[in-house]
C-alpha cells in the first residue's frame, strides 16, 4: 500500500481500519463455520442449502473462515522464538537431509509393516 508522505497519519488509520474489519469478518465467517459444523454433528443431519444463493455463499463464508483459521494459527506461532528458528531450519539443506532421511526410514518402517501382514 502507497503511504501518503504529507499524511502518515491516514494511512495508520486506514491500516488500523483494514485490520479491525479483517478481524470481524474472520471472526463472523468462523462463528459461522463452527455452528454449521455443530449442527451437522450434533443432529446427525447435512444442513441443506435452500436456495441456489447458498451453494454460493456458504463455500465462501467456509473459505474465509479457513484463510483465517490458518492466518491466526501462523500469526500465534510467528511470536513464539522456537518456531521462528523451526520455520528457517526447514529450508536449509541439512533440513531437507534429515526430512529426506525420516521419510525414507518412514517408508521402510510401512513397508515392513504391510509385508507382515501379508
Amino acid at each position: 500500500m502507497e503511504t501518503d508522505p504529507a499524511n502518515p497519519r491516514k494511512s495508520k488509520l486506514v491500516r488500523f481500519v483494514l485490520h479491525r474489519l479483517c478481524l470481524v469478518i474472520g471472526t463472523i465467517a468462523m462463528c459461522a463455520t463452527i455452528y454449521q459444523v455443530g449442527m451437522n454433528l450434533a443432529f446427525d443431519a447435512n444442513l441443506r442449502a435452500d436456495s441456489p444463493v447458498d451453494h454460493i455463499v456458504l463455500p465462501i463464508v467456509h473459505l474465509i473462515a479457513a484463510v483465517f483459521f490458518l492466518v491466526l494459527v501462523v500469526w500465534v506461532l510467528r511470536r513464539l522464538n522456537w518456531f521462528d528458528r523451526f520455520w528457517v531450519s526447514l529450508f536449509t539443506w541439512g533440513g531437507a537431509r534429515r526430512a529426506s532421511v525420516g521419510f525414507a526410514i518412514l517408508a521402510t518402517l510401512l513397508a515392513i509393516f504391510y509385508a507382515e501382514e501379508n
